[in-house]
């Protein structure tokens, strides 16, 4: 048990430094989620929510999108139905558009798209002047301090 005070005392010295990372990786995904889908909304669900996660633990987002309602029925189909339908998913969207950004590390970004929930799973990189200016609280960790992986499930 006398063990066990100093590793909780150690993660959470490493979570507090993770933070600012980690923040930067949520409002980043948070606003490139609004671009594409101005009405979602972005939350921390998993042990980054519940406060069990661990220095190696990834961040664990949830995305919301409302729920589209047709109030009257559609009389003919719109430019964006028939042979000429968007032939992507939601999460094949998103994907798409993170595969360009710079702040995505490359080759991380995967979907795992036969789940119950969609999940699109990356690493963002965080900048330089995120790191610098984090960079006392850092020194305890032993992984590079630029990468947060971050997933997503979006419903």
């Amino acid at each position: 048990m006398e063990a066990f005070s100093p590793f909780c005392k150690q993660v959470a010295a490493e979570n507090m430094a993770r933070r600012p990372y980690i923040n930067w990786a949520v409002k980043r995904v948070t606003r490139f989620l609004q671009v594409l889908w101005p009405r979602s909304r972005t939350n921390i669900f998993g042990s980054n929510a519940t406060g069990m996660s661990l220095p190696t633990s990834d961040v664990d987002l949830v995305v919301c999108l409302p729920p589209v309602r047709n109030l009257e029925p559609i009389k003919e189909a719109g430019i964006l139905e028939g042979r000429n339908g968007i032939k992507e998913t939601c999460l094949q969207h998103a994907a798409r558009y993170l595969a360009n950004q710079d702040w995505v590390k490359n080759d991380s970004l995967k979907t795992v798209k036969n789940t119950a929930i969609p999940i699109i799973m990356l690493v963002v990189e965080v900048p330089q002047d995120v790191i610098t200016s984090s960079a006392p609280m850092i020194q305890s960790l032993n992984e590079e301090p630029h990468c947060t992986p971050v997933s997503w499930r979006t419903w």
